[in-house]
Order: structure tokens, then C-alpha cells, then sequence
């Protein structure tokens, strides 16, 4: 399958149309969570755990769980992003019902970067994001998002994600 095939699959038909005519998408990273928490290996105020099954159907998850401590509640990464390009991130997120403040995702990097944030993602069910813009720095990170805010206190509230992938969008 080529690169263009598989970065359009599920995505919404606004962004195929400009990724097929525009754009050669390279893959830069993609991660399944099969071998454990991959990349993703350096939480603040959360924990983080890889290849969790089960959930919603699906196995090899990666499970970022929030602390008390009122404070952004992230999982950081290397090397998964493109400095000052434009490139997309795809990622497979999922919010537990059992959850009280947590209904939201952020993708940015540590240098004030940021690709965008997905708030109000239903309960239970797996959604996919897509966000597209630019980052000052190669580590990304997945920011858990309560009301519309990274900043909140609520320990053991959870997010899951099934995959994460980012493309770059221009040479």
C-alpha cells in the first residue's frame, strides 16, 4: 500500500483532497503499542503503560492515566515529530465512561508547539484525530484535556490510544 493510501484512509475528505493533490506524505513515525509504550516513555503528572488489550475491542493500547496533581497531564516522546514543517499526526483515541473530568486530547511539543487539541471526544468509543500544523521541536506530546484545559486535578481518570502515526506534508 503506498504512503498516499494509507495516510488518506478514515481521513475526512476535506484533508484527502489537498493530501492527494498536494502533497507526497512522508511517514515519520508510527507506533502500535505492541511492544509496550514505544516512544512515548516520559509522562509528567500522569502514568503511562503500553500494550494493554481489551479495550473496546482493541489490544496493544497504550493507557495514559492522569494524578492528582493539578497540573498539565501529558506523555512526551522523542523524535516523533518534524521541526517547522508542515506534517499531520493521526492518532486513535479513547475516553472511558468512567471517567470524571477527562474528555480530551492536545498533540504540541515541549517549545510551545501546537497541532491542536480535540475536545469533547464521546465516551467509550474509539475516535479518530487528525491535527496538522507545525512544531518547533522533533518531541511530541499527548496532553489528556478535561473542559477544554490541559491544567486540572482529577487522579486515575484515563486515556487511551490505539495508534499514533505523523506524516510530513512538504520537503
Amino acid at each position: 500500500m503506498s504512503i498516499a493510501k494509507n495516510i488518506v484512509q478514515d481521513w475526512p475528505s476535506s484533508f484527502i483532497a489537498r493530501s492527494i493533490v498536494q502533497y507526497d506524505p512522508t511517514l515519520i513515525y508510527g507506533a502500535d503499542f505492541s511492544a509496550g509504550v514505544d516512544e512515548f516513555q516520559y509522562p509528567s503528572q500522569a502514568t503511562v503503560a503500553g500494550n494493554i488489550d481489551g479495550i473496546g475491542g482493541r489490544n496493544n493500547c497504550l493507557r495514559i492515566v492522569s494524578t492528582a496533581v493539578s497540573a498539565a497531564h501529558f506523555v512526551g516522546s522523542l523524535s516523533t515529530g518534524v521541526v517547522n514543517k508542515d506534517m499531520a499526526v493521526r492518532l486513535l483515541v479513547r475516553v472511558p465512561s468512567s471517567n470524571t473530568v477527562v474528555d480530551g486530547v492536545r498533540i504540541g511539543s515541549p517549545s510551545s508547539g501546537n497541532l491542536g487539541a480535540f475536545d469533547g471526544i464521546p465516551q467509550d468509543t474509539w475516535v479518530p484525530v487528525i491535527l496538522r500544523g507545525t512544531v518547533p521541536n522533533v518531541n511530541l506530546r499527548i496532553y489528556m484535556r478535561a473542559s477544554g484545559s490541559d491544567t486540572f486535578a482529577d487522579a486515575d481518570d484515563i486515556l487511551y490510544v490505539a495508534s499514533f502515526e505523523t506524516y510530513q506534508l512538504e520537503e
